[in-house]
């Protein structure tokens, strides 16, 4: 089986198949194929890829885990010279792959990202996901005005302690949900910086500091030593407090 060739032998057969039928083979270069050899074997099939048709098929078929390792491979020596072809993978890269790289992207594929960030199709990713963070936040304020009118209407007497529970829960999903936001505004920023959208550049911007906002004073934080419980979690406390008594 192919996942099994060695990789002088992988090498021979990437050179000697037809361009366009090298995406025939990604599958074959993950880690549930061949834990040992994988990097390697994408390393090579992507050398042997020159045409950029080929590139936006490979693009298609990758999965997060090759993506994250074709990007830090062009920080190295031995991929530096190939990462100028990197730019038509974002072609055809589904947007969740272009979201969870930037999730948790690194600093080495961020400097490759950088170099190729002028490129339109990494500015269109980079406008999708930007639009796609502006309609979270937009969802999360319209979840944090939802569970602030709960608060001000429910009737705590016939509650248990479990439906009250709910609530914290509640509360702490919207914290993280922001938190979300604005880790993906901050990363999305480090690679904004090198393109020629000041629109994304503002965009972005306006959304963490927005979302930062709405966590830290909106959404708030529980009472702590001598620091007093804010936002939905003080309204939480007062309404219990009138309710069940000082907690």
């Amino acid at each position: 089986m192919k996942e099994t060739l060695t990789l002088a032998a992988w090498t021979k057969e990437c050179r000697e198949m037809a361009p366009d039928r090298l995406v025939e083979l990604i599958p074959l270069t993950s880690m549930h194929y061949d834990p040992i050899h994988w990097k390697d074997k994408l390393h090579i099939l992507f050398k042997c890829l020159s045409d950029n048709k080929d590139i936006e098929a490979v693009g298609k078929a990758l999965s997060l885990e090759q993506l994250h390792e074709i990007l830090y491979w062009g920080s190295t020596k031995d991929g530096n010279e190939h990462k100028n072809k990197m730019a038509p993978l974002f072609i055809t890269l589904p947007q969740t792959l272009f979201h969870g790289l930037i999730v948790r992207i690194t600093p080495e594929q961020l400097s490759v990202l950088r170099d190729i960030a002028s490129v339109e199709a990494v500015q269109h990713q980079l406008s999708i996901l930007t639009h796609h963070t502006t309609d979270k936040f937009n969802e999360l304020c319209n979840a944090v005005e939802s569970q602030e009118k709960i608060i001000e209407t429910i009737d705590f007497d016939p509650l248990s302690l479990d439906d009250i529970n709910k609530i914290y829960e509640n509360i702490e999903l919207l914290t993280h949900q922001g938190m979300e936001i604005i880790h993906v505004t901050q990363r999305a920023l480090a690679l904004a910086w090198n393109t020629n959208r000041p629109d994304i550049i503002q965009e972005l911007s306006r959304i963490k500091e927005l979302c930062h906002r709405c966590v830290t004073e909106n959404i708030g934080s529980q009472s702590s030593n001598d620091l007093q419980a804010t936002g939905l979690w003080s309204e939480l406390k007062k309404r219990t407090n009138n309710t069940f008594g000082e907690t």
